[in-house]
Protein backbone atom coordinates (compact mmCIF):
# COMPACT_ATOMS: atom_id res chain seq x y z
CA UNK A 1 0.00 0.00 0.00
CA UNK A 2 0.82 3.69 -0.53
CA UNK A 3 0.15 7.02 -0.68
CA UNK A 4 0.78 7.59 -4.61
CA UNK A 5 1.25 5.30 -7.19
CA UNK A 6 3.53 7.43 -9.46
CA UNK A 7 6.29 7.88 -7.11
CA UNK A 8 6.18 4.09 -6.80
CA UNK A 9 6.51 3.25 -10.14
CA UNK A 10 9.06 6.15 -10.76
CA UNK A 11 11.41 4.00 -8.19
CA UNK A 12 11.42 1.22 -11.00
CA UNK A 13 11.55 3.73 -13.72
CA UNK A 14 8.23 3.14 -14.76
CA UNK A 15 5.04 5.78 -15.55
CA UNK A 16 1.49 5.80 -15.12
CA UNK A 17 -0.98 8.04 -15.85
CA UNK A 18 -2.79 7.05 -12.89
CA UNK A 19 -2.18 8.94 -9.60
CA UNK A 20 -3.06 8.39 -5.86
CA UNK A 21 -3.36 5.32 -3.24
CA UNK A 22 -2.43 2.52 -4.33
CA UNK A 23 -2.87 -1.51 -3.32
CA UNK A 24 -0.20 -4.24 -4.55
CA UNK A 25 0.35 -7.68 -3.81
CA UNK A 26 1.72 -10.99 -4.43
CA UNK A 27 3.29 -13.76 -4.58
CA UNK A 28 6.52 -15.46 -5.62
CA UNK A 29 7.68 -18.85 -5.72
CA UNK A 30 10.48 -20.81 -7.24
CA UNK A 31 9.54 -22.71 -10.60
CA UNK A 32 12.05 -24.28 -13.46
CA UNK A 33 14.19 -22.25 -14.75
CA UNK A 34 12.07 -19.74 -13.97
CA UNK A 35 10.32 -17.61 -10.74
CA UNK A 36 6.37 -17.97 -10.57
CA UNK A 37 4.75 -14.71 -9.99
CA UNK A 38 1.39 -14.06 -8.68
CA UNK A 39 0.60 -10.21 -8.64
CA UNK A 40 -2.75 -7.85 -7.81
CA UNK A 41 -3.52 -4.33 -7.43
CA UNK A 42 -5.47 -1.70 -7.54
CA UNK A 43 -5.66 2.36 -8.11
CA UNK A 44 -8.75 5.06 -8.97
CA UNK A 45 -10.90 2.32 -9.35
CA UNK A 46 -8.72 0.42 -12.02
CA UNK A 47 -7.74 -3.27 -10.92
CA UNK A 48 -5.15 -5.53 -12.18
CA UNK A 49 -3.75 -9.14 -11.99
CA UNK A 50 -1.20 -11.31 -13.31
CA UNK A 51 -0.01 -14.79 -12.90
CA UNK A 52 2.60 -16.69 -14.49
CA UNK A 53 6.54 -17.06 -14.73
CA UNK A 54 9.56 -14.75 -15.27
CA UNK A 55 12.71 -15.72 -15.98
CA UNK A 56 14.33 -13.84 -13.80
CA UNK A 57 13.04 -10.94 -11.32
CA UNK A 58 15.50 -7.89 -12.37
CA UNK A 59 16.10 -9.03 -16.04
CA UNK A 60 12.54 -10.76 -17.15
CA UNK A 61 13.50 -11.19 -20.53
CA UNK A 62 10.74 -14.20 -20.48
CA UNK A 63 7.50 -13.89 -19.80
CA UNK A 64 4.98 -16.05 -19.82
CA UNK A 65 1.61 -14.74 -18.19
CA UNK A 66 -2.02 -14.57 -18.07
CA UNK A 67 -2.75 -10.90 -17.58
CA UNK A 68 -6.79 -9.49 -16.11
CA UNK A 69 -7.62 -5.70 -15.74
CA UNK A 70 -11.15 -3.92 -15.66
CA UNK A 71 -11.49 -0.22 -14.53
CA UNK A 72 -13.93 2.78 -15.06
CA UNK A 73 -12.50 4.54 -18.29
CA UNK A 74 -10.64 2.47 -21.16
CA UNK A 75 -8.90 5.81 -21.43
CA UNK A 76 -6.57 4.98 -19.10
CA UNK A 77 -5.32 2.12 -21.02
CA UNK A 78 -4.84 4.45 -24.11
CA UNK A 79 -2.70 6.18 -22.23
CA UNK A 80 -0.69 4.02 -20.59
CA UNK A 81 0.19 2.51 -24.48
CA UNK A 82 0.48 5.48 -25.92
CA UNK A 83 -3.09 5.18 -28.46
CA UNK A 84 -4.82 8.16 -28.57
CA UNK A 85 -8.56 7.93 -28.97
CA UNK A 86 -9.63 5.44 -27.23
CA UNK A 87 -13.06 5.50 -26.06
CA UNK A 88 -13.91 6.81 -22.55
CA UNK A 89 -16.01 3.54 -21.24
CA UNK A 90 -15.96 1.08 -18.51
CA UNK A 91 -13.24 -1.88 -19.83
CA UNK A 92 -11.93 -5.12 -18.73
CA UNK A 93 -9.51 -7.07 -20.37
CA UNK A 94 -7.75 -10.86 -20.32
CA UNK A 95 -5.87 -13.07 -22.45
CA UNK A 96 -2.27 -14.24 -22.37
CA UNK A 97 1.34 -12.59 -22.52
CA UNK A 98 4.34 -14.15 -23.70
CA UNK A 99 7.53 -12.31 -24.12
CA UNK A 100 11.22 -13.92 -25.48
CA UNK A 101 13.59 -11.47 -25.70
CA UNK A 102 12.42 -8.08 -27.48
CA UNK A 103 9.46 -10.31 -28.87
CA UNK A 104 6.10 -9.68 -27.10
CA UNK A 105 3.15 -11.58 -28.15
CA UNK A 106 -0.47 -12.07 -27.31
CA UNK A 107 -2.68 -15.38 -27.31
CA UNK A 108 -6.61 -14.41 -27.37
CA UNK A 109 -6.77 -11.37 -25.70
CA UNK A 110 -10.07 -9.93 -25.19
CA UNK A 111 -11.02 -5.98 -24.52
CA UNK A 112 -14.57 -5.01 -24.10
CA UNK A 113 -14.74 -1.33 -23.70
CA UNK A 114 -18.63 -0.21 -23.54
CA UNK A 115 -20.63 -1.75 -26.55
CA UNK A 116 -17.58 -2.81 -28.47
CA UNK A 117 -15.55 -6.01 -28.21
CA UNK A 118 -11.69 -6.52 -28.94
CA UNK A 119 -9.78 -9.96 -29.34
CA UNK A 120 -6.44 -10.00 -30.65
CA UNK A 121 -3.32 -12.63 -31.07
CA UNK A 122 -0.03 -12.14 -32.82
CA UNK A 123 2.82 -10.94 -32.09
CA UNK A 124 4.97 -7.41 -31.97
CA UNK A 125 7.80 -6.61 -33.62
CA UNK A 126 10.60 -4.53 -32.10
CA UNK A 127 10.22 -1.51 -30.35
CA UNK A 128 9.95 1.03 -31.19
CA UNK A 129 9.34 0.54 -34.85
CA UNK A 130 7.68 -2.63 -34.01
CA UNK A 131 9.10 -4.00 -37.66
CA UNK A 132 7.94 -7.64 -37.80
CA UNK A 133 4.49 -6.96 -36.09
CA UNK A 134 1.80 -9.16 -37.16
CA UNK A 135 -1.38 -8.98 -35.07
CA UNK A 136 -4.74 -10.93 -35.86
CA UNK A 137 -7.98 -9.09 -35.26
CA UNK A 138 -11.43 -9.27 -34.76
CA UNK A 139 -14.23 -7.01 -33.57
CA UNK A 140 -18.09 -6.32 -32.58
CA UNK A 141 -19.49 -3.60 -31.43
CA UNK A 142 -22.35 -1.69 -31.24
CA UNK A 143 -21.66 1.57 -32.16
CA UNK A 144 -18.89 1.99 -34.82
CA UNK A 145 -18.83 6.03 -34.30
CA UNK A 146 -17.25 5.32 -31.21
CA UNK A 147 -13.68 4.52 -33.32
CA UNK A 148 -14.18 7.88 -34.95
CA UNK A 149 -11.62 9.37 -32.73
CA UNK A 150 -8.96 5.98 -32.86
CA UNK A 151 -9.16 5.95 -36.35
CA UNK A 152 -9.20 9.87 -37.34
CA UNK A 153 -12.17 8.52 -39.77
CA UNK A 154 -16.04 9.91 -39.33
CA UNK A 155 -18.01 6.99 -38.84
CA UNK A 156 -21.78 6.04 -38.97
CA UNK A 157 -23.32 5.37 -35.61
CA UNK A 158 -23.95 1.60 -36.47
CA UNK A 159 -23.04 -1.86 -35.17
CA UNK A 160 -20.47 -3.19 -36.79
CA UNK A 161 -18.17 -6.12 -37.39
CA UNK A 162 -14.72 -6.44 -38.24
CA UNK A 163 -11.40 -8.54 -38.72
CA UNK A 164 -8.12 -9.06 -40.34
CA UNK A 165 -4.67 -8.29 -39.82
CA UNK A 166 -2.39 -5.47 -38.95
CA UNK A 167 1.18 -5.65 -40.14
CA UNK A 168 4.36 -3.76 -39.48
CA UNK A 169 6.72 -4.06 -42.35
CA UNK A 170 9.94 -2.06 -43.05
CA UNK A 171 8.07 0.30 -45.82
CA UNK A 172 5.01 1.20 -43.03
CA UNK A 173 2.03 -0.67 -41.63
CA UNK A 174 -0.31 -2.94 -43.70
CA UNK A 175 -3.38 -4.24 -43.53
CA UNK A 176 -4.83 -8.10 -44.92
CA UNK A 177 -7.25 -9.52 -45.02
CA UNK A 178 -9.67 -6.74 -43.54
CA UNK A 179 -13.40 -6.87 -43.80
CA UNK A 180 -15.89 -4.95 -42.06
CA UNK A 181 -19.39 -4.95 -41.76
CA UNK A 182 -21.79 -2.38 -41.03
CA UNK A 183 -25.08 -0.82 -42.09
CA UNK A 184 -25.82 -3.73 -44.73
CA UNK A 185 -22.34 -3.38 -46.39
CA UNK A 186 -19.28 -5.11 -46.32
CA UNK A 187 -15.82 -3.54 -47.01
CA UNK A 188 -13.02 -5.50 -47.88
CA UNK A 189 -9.42 -4.09 -47.77
CA UNK A 190 -5.79 -5.05 -47.72
CA UNK A 191 -2.27 -3.14 -48.75
CA UNK A 192 0.03 -0.43 -47.10
CA UNK A 193 -1.23 2.46 -44.65
CA UNK A 194 2.15 4.14 -44.74
CA UNK A 195 4.95 5.43 -42.21
CA UNK A 196 2.33 5.95 -38.88
CA UNK A 197 0.83 7.90 -37.76
CA UNK A 198 0.07 9.51 -40.94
Amino acid sequence: DGPDVVEALGVLGLKSPLTGPFHLGGRLAPAADAVGVTLSGEVEGVTASAQGTVSALLRPDRIDARVEASGPEAAVVGAWTGVVGVPRRPFDLAGRLNRDGSRLSFDDLRIHAGGTSLTVSGSLGELPRCVGTDLGFAATGTDLSELSALTRLRLPAKTFRIGGRFLRRLDGLAIDGVELNTGGATIHAAGTIGEPPR
